[in-house]
């Protein structure tokens, strides 16, 4: 009976279940047939807070949906599915789905958020008329803003409307383009969702620009009035001196100051004769007046001013307002190096003509100064103003020496500056004192020669008395302290032996003195020797530029080296040829010097006889000038014109050299930047019978000038000796400079034959001495590695290696058995006595050894 029950429960329970899991079955089958799937699995929302509703097709009746983002900043999703856009950027929206059996399925869709631009704007242009400007064969990174700020689209540049040849786009995202032809072209930027120009072409959120292309520009960078007596104008390159400077160092007439009327009608003062002066970069031009500036003004600058590369400044004009209304102070007060001149120095050009000196007093002290010290202080008469009357300088050498070191004041009065402002306080006090404290005798830093009968001691410290020097034992020669420069000792040599010396040789110098040596300091006592190299500077100057004025007539002539002019007055043989073409073969030109402050590498002549417009070519013939060496100048043929104002030849190299390292290369620099084409022509230099089979263009910048590295067939000097070289053709950059005339200049040439090796051998007397040879005398370094190649195990023998006239010597520290000697050139630096490096030669040698 209980077993009738339980097989009547189970019968039941089956019957119960069956329906339920044939249903799981058929589910999970219609899952198997048709497989939920997003019905997009991919989806763009553009802009923020956009909603997309997200459906997935064949769901599974009864599973169970859980929905997850992979980056919640760019889009967010609901329990529902629905997607909304929170910024720019990409997330993964997945839903995984549990089926009524607990099996899984995970679906995702990628979610791109855009942000579209809705304005872009060129922001880093200068406008002038209405156009960007670009130097010709200058590049320029243009940037531009995006609003909204966070977009997600991408920019692309292109060229738009006018001359598309003027720019080169090089970077068509970055916007970097760079100037390739004079004109104007439109520069056009657009905002899309991609950077093509595919995109860009459709995308109407853009900006544009038009580029005007300029040719090589030059630019008064600022002018500024810095106190009563000086203006300050900076250029954005370096300038001509003739083209800013006139006779004198007076201010050039392309550079004018124009007195203007205030509010009241009241002119600017008048500011007098102008000076001028001219940095040694040449970008900074200082402009003295004699008069006090105060007032309303106008600085005008032409375009006749002109670059080193010969490109006119840009005309520019500035309006100025300068109001003095503070008096003079004192800066500072300094001494000599001798300690016994006090120099006062103001912060501005001073009227001493009634200045008052009185309350001389010893600082800080109850001791009164000797009378005649308070009377030395006290008297107007001992301060001598300098020449920019910005400084007094009083000589302390009368004062007793009991008063020496001490710490003095002076009230001085009565003074007032250009603008006719006196001191804060109607007087001002200066602090005055000797410095003879006892200090360290000078140093010797060198001893050169530097002129034909000159040798020059260079000391630490300014010196009082010079000494002597003897040369190679011979007779004394005393010395002169340089009137330019007190740090510096001349000696001139007389004697022919002196003169006709040569070569390093010994100087002994000694029994010099500075100023407020220690009395126990004796090193000057003792003759100190130098090694000194008397060989002479051969090379003639070479004229590097030319300039002509010709409002002034003046003739300027820049050498590579200091140099004087042999004659002060004397006559051109002219070729005169006007605009008519008339022709004038043999016009006399006369010149005359003229004193200037330039520098001592500058000629400035006069020129008379010049009054016919049109174009002089002359010579300047040799013998003109000569250097410190009293060598002379070489023929050069000029060409000016009393229309145009400066010349416009290419300037001469200032300097050519053969390489110290490389023979075969002779370097040419130019002070000026060079056009690639005619500086890179082989034909446009010649040196007699070396042909030169390159030019290259190794340095090409408008500040520092240029260099070509000319190549010559290598072992075609087969001699050293002087040899003419002769440049012609050569243009300056971008035609700033015409085509240099046949400019020639002499060099000695080293040979430049390279050794070759001649064979390689044992010395079978000392049985431990391999020796390589050569066919010429050599010198250098070279290493390697000898083994002894027979026997049962290689072995690498110890050895020297040194270099004698034709061989290198490889000396074995033992001697080898008899067999082969293998030699391993590890290293290779031989060359001959004039730099070549040897031939090509195999790098394993072998010897016999008997």
């Amino acid at each position: 009976m209980k077993t009738f029950v339980k097989k009547m429960v189970m019968f039941f329970c089956f019957v119960f279940l069956v329906p339920i899991v044939w249903g799981m079955n058929i589910a999970e089958a219609q899952a198997a047939t048709a497989t939920p799937s997003f019905s997009k699995t991919s989806v763009t929302l553009v802009g923020k807070g956009k909603t997309y509703q997200s459906v997935i097709k064949n769901k599974v009746a009864k599973s169970k949906y859980q929905w997850t983002t992979s980056n919640k900043a760019v889009a967010t999703v609901n329990k529902n599915g629905v997607i909304t856009s929170v910024n720019k950027g990409t997330a993964t929206i997945k839903c995984k789905i549990t089926y009524p059996s607990k099996k899984t399925k995970t679906l995702s869709c990628k979610v791109t958020v855009r942000i579209p631009a809705t304005d872009v704007e060129i922001s880093n242009t200068n406008l002038t008329n209405g156009a960007h400007r670009i130097t010709l064969g200058s590049s320029m990174d243009f940037d531009c803003t995006l609003a909204p700020a966070d977009t997600s689209d991408k920019v692309y540049w292109s060229i738009g409307k006018g001359d598309k040849e003027c720019i080169r786009i090089d970077d068509a995202l970055t916007g970097k383009v760079t100037a390739m032809k004079a004109g104007k072209v439109t520069l056009r930027v657009a905002a899309a969702s991609a950077a093509t120009k595919e995109a860009a072409a459709k995308s109407i959120v853009d900006d544009a620009v038009i580029i005007e292309v300029v040719g090589p520009t030059a630019t008064v960078k600022s002018v500024d009035i810095t106190d009563a007596n000086t203006i300050v104008a900076v250029f954005d390159s370096p300038v001509l001196e003739s083209t800013v400077l006139g006779t004198g160092n007076t201010l050039s007439s392309n550079i004018e100051i124009i007195l203007r009327k205030d509010a009241k009608g009241i002119t600017g003062n008048d500011p007098g004769t102008l000076k001028a002066t001219l940095s040694a970069d040449k970008k900074t031009l200082t402009i003295t007046t004699a008069k006090a500036l105060n007032g309303n003004y106008g600085i005008n600058f032409t375009s006749n001013i002109k670059t080193t590369d010969n490109i006119a400044v840009e005309s520019y004009y500035k309006a100025i307002t300068y109001s003095d209304g503070t008096g003079p102070y004192i800066v500072r007060t300094t001494t000599d190096d001798s300690g016994l001149v006090a120099v006062i120095e103001f912060n501005e050009a001073v009227d001493f003509s009634n200045m008052k000196v009185s309350g001389a007093a010893v600082v800080n002290s109850s001791v009164p100064a000797d009378a005649s010290t308070r009377s030395l202080l006290n008297n107007r008469l001992n301060y001598i103003p300098s020449e920019d009357k910005k400084s007094l300088s009083i000589n302390l050498n009368p004062m007793v020496v009991t008063d020496r070191n001490k710490l003095f004041s002076v009230y001085i009065s009565g003074i007032k500056d250009m603008a006719g402002n006196i001191p804060a306080t109607v007087y001002v006090t200066a602090h005055i004192q000797t410095d003879t404290t006892p200090k360290p005798q000078a140093r010797v830093l060198s001893v050169l020669r530097t002129g034909y009968n000159t040798i020059t001691a260079t000391f630490d410290r300014s010196i009082q008395t010079g000494g002597y020097i003897i040369i190679n034992n011979g007779a004394w020669i005393s010395g002169v302290v340089d009137q330019t420069d007190t740090k510096k000792v001349n000696y001139i040599m007389t004697s022919a032996a002196d003169l006709a010396t040569t070569g390093v040789q010994p100087v002994q110098i000694g029994n010099w003195n500075s100023y407020n040596v220690n009395p126990t300091d004796t090193t000057a006592n003792t003759m100190r020797t130098f090694t000194v190299n008397f060989t002479m500077d051969t090379t003639p100057p070479n004229l590097i530029q030319y300039t002509y004025d010709a409002d002034t007539n003046i003739l300027t002539l820049t050498y590579n080296k200091d140099v004087s002019l042999a004659s002060v007055s004397g006559v051109f043989n002219a070729r005169y040829a006007s605009a008519s073409d008339e022709i004038s073969p043999n016009t006399n030109v006369s010149y005359a010097q003229v004193t200037h402050t330039l520098g001592n590498n500058v000629i400035q002549l006069k020129l008379s006889n010049i009054s016919l417009l049109g174009i002089y070519t002359f010579t300047i013939n040799p013998g003109l000038v000569y250097d410190n060496y009293k060598n002379t100048n070489t023929a050069r043929d000029i060409t000016i014109s009393n229309t145009s104002g400066n010349s416009t030849e290419l300037p001469a190299p200032y300097r050519v050299y053969q390489s110290t390292t490389n023979p075969d290369q002779i370097i040419v620099e130019f002070a000026n930047k060079l056009d690639k084409a005619t500086a890179e022509a082989a034909g446009n230099y010649v040196i007699a019978g070396v042909p030169v089979v390159r030019a290259e263009l190794t340095k090409n910048t408008s500040d520092t000038g240029a260099t070509v590295t000319l190549t010559i067939a290598s072992g075609s000097a087969t001699v050293t000796v002087e040899r003419p070289i002769t440049i012609s053709g050569v243009r300056g950059y971008n035609n700033s400079y015409g085509p240099i005339n046949s400019y020639t200049t002499s060099l000695e040439i080293k040979e430049n034959k390279k050794p070759s090796f001649a064979g390689i051998s044992f010395d079978t007397a000392t049985r431990n001495t391999i020796k390589i040879n050569f066919d010429e005398q050599i010198q250098g370094t070279m290493t390697v590695q000898v083994t002894q190649t027979s026997g049962s195990y290689p072995a690498v023998l110890p050895h020297t290696v040194s270099v004698s006239g034709n061989t290198v010597n490889i000396i074995l520290t033992s001697l080898p058995a008899a067999g082969s000697l293998k030699v391993d050139i590890l290293t290779n630096s031989i060359t001959d006595l004039a730099g070549n490096a040897v031939n090509p030669m195999n790098p394993s040698l072998f010897v016999a050894v008997y």
